[in-house]
C-alpha cells in the first residue's frame, strides 16, 4: 500500500495569521519591465505591446483572500459547500483545505493549491468540479481545450515580431483576470496533440508547472522573464498513458470515480443553479421540476451516473417547461 503522509497529520484549529510573518497581497509579475524611477513600462521595445500588456509590469493582486477566512467553527464555508455540490470529491476537497490551512500558517492569505490532475471516465464532471472548485476558492478560472490544439502557441504565446503576438496563456489571464493566481484547467490534457516542428503542449507545461522555472518563465513576445509560479493548475483527462511520465511527476494526480446514485439530489441542485446563472436569473424563480421529470431524471442518473448528461437534461427540461408556458416562478 502506498505511503500517504497525509494521514499522519490531524486537522486541529485552523492557524491564524501571525504578524510576526510579513504578509504580501500582491507581486510584480514582468520586475524587469522597470529601468528606472517613474520609467514607463517596457518589454521588447514595441510601444503597441508595452501598452497592451502593461497591467503586467505593475503590481498584480494575490486573489482568494475573502475565501480563506473562516468560520467561528474554524472551517472553510465555502469548501464546505463544495463538498455538498460533489460529495464524491469530498476527500479531495479535504486535501485542498489542507494546503489552505498550510498557506495560513506561513502568513499567506491567498489561494495556493498544488498543481492537480483528475483523471476518470467522460462525464463524471472533472470540468464541471473544477469550475466549482475555482469559484469556492474565490478566484478566476480559465478552461483551455486541448484536445483541438495542434501546437503550442496558445500555451508558450506567439514570438514578437508577429502582427499578432501576445505572451503565453498565463500571463494572458493574469492581465485578464488581474489576479496573478487564477486557476487554469488543462482540459482532456491527455489529447493534446502538437509535433516537434510547431511545438508540444506538453513539453511547454514542464517548465510551466516547474515552481522553479516558473519563478522565472522566459516569454518570446515580452523578451523577457516573468513570475508565472502564483498560477493553479488544474488539467483533466479519462486516461494517463498518453501523458509522459516527466509531465505526470509535476501533478498530484486525483483519481475520479462515477458519482453515486446517494449524491442525485446534491448534484441537482447545484446544476440548476448553475443553469439559472448561464441564464443570469436567479434559482429560485426557475420553473419546479414536475414529479415525473424527477423520477426519469433520477432513473437516468441511476442507469448512468454521468453529470454531464444530467446537466443536459435538466436543462432540456427546464428548457421545454418555459417554452410550453409555464413561465418564470416567484423566489
Amino acid at each position: 500500500m502506498d505511503f500517504d503522509p497525509l494521514s499522519l497529520a490531524r486537522p486541529g484549529r485552523l492557524p491564524r495569521i501571525t504578524k510576526r510573518i510579513p504578509t504580501t497581497v500582491s507581486v510584480t509579475i514582468c520586475p524587469s519591465g522597470r529601468s528606472g524611477r517613474g520609467a514607463k513600462p517596457r518589454a521588447n521595445g514595441d510601444p503597441a505591446i508595452d501598452a497592451r500588456w502593461e497591467k503586467l509590469f505593475e503590481p498584480v493582486e494575490l486573489g482568494g483572500r475573502r475565501s480563506m477566512r473562516v468560520s467561528p467553527a474554524d472551517h472553510f464555508p465555502r469548501l464546505d459547500e463544495l463538498v455538498g455540490a460533489a460529495p464524491w470529491a469530498e476527500q479531495l476537497v479535504h486535501d485542498v483545505e489542507r494546503q489552505l490551512r498550510t498557506q495560513l500558517a506561513l502568513g499567506r492569505p491567498w489561494v495556493a493549491i498544488e498543481p492537480v490532475l483528475l483523471v476518470g471516465p467522460p462525464g463524471v464532471g472533472k470540468t464541471w468540479f473544477a469550475r466549482k472548485l475555482g469559484a469556492a476558492l474565490g478566484i478566476a478560472t480559465l478552461v483551455a481545450e486541448l484536445s483541438t490544439m495542434s501546437d503550442d502557441r496558445m500555451l508558450s504565446g506567439t514570438a514578437s515580431g508577429y502582427q499578432s503576438a501576445q505572451p503565453g496563456w498565463p500571463l494572458v489571464a493574469i492581465a485578464g483576470t488581474g489576479i496573478a493566481n487564477p486557476l487554469l484547467v488543462l482540459d482532456e490534457i491527455d489529447k493534446a496533440g502538437g509535433s516537434n516542428a510547431n511545438g508540444r503542449p506538453h513539453q511547454t507545461l514542464l517548465s510551466m508547472l516547474e515552481p522553479a522555472s516558473a519563478k522565472s518563465w522566459y516569454d518570446q513576445c515580452l523578451l523577457m522573464a516573468c513570475d508565472i509560479s502564483h498560477v493553479n493548475w488544474m488539467a483533466c483527462a479519462n486516461i494517463m498513458d498518453t501523458i509522459p511520465a516527466p509531465l505526470l511527476s509535476r501533478f498530484w494526480i486525483v483519481e475520479v470515480p462515477h458519482p453515486r446514485p446517494a449524491d442525485f439530489d446534491a448534484i441537482l441542485v447545484s446544476l440548476i443553479r448553475d443553469i439559472a446563472a448561464n441564464w443570469e436569473v436567479p434559482p429560485g424563480i426557475l420553473p419546479e421540476l414536475p414529479s415525473a421529470a424527477l423520477q426519469l431524471l433520477r432513473r437516468g442518473f441511476m442507469d448512468k451516473p454521468s453529470v454531464r448528461d444530467l446537466a443536459r437534461n435538466v436543462r432540456a427540461v427546464l428548457g421545454a417547461l418555459l417554452a410550453d408556458g409555464h413561465g418564470l416562478g416567484r423566489q
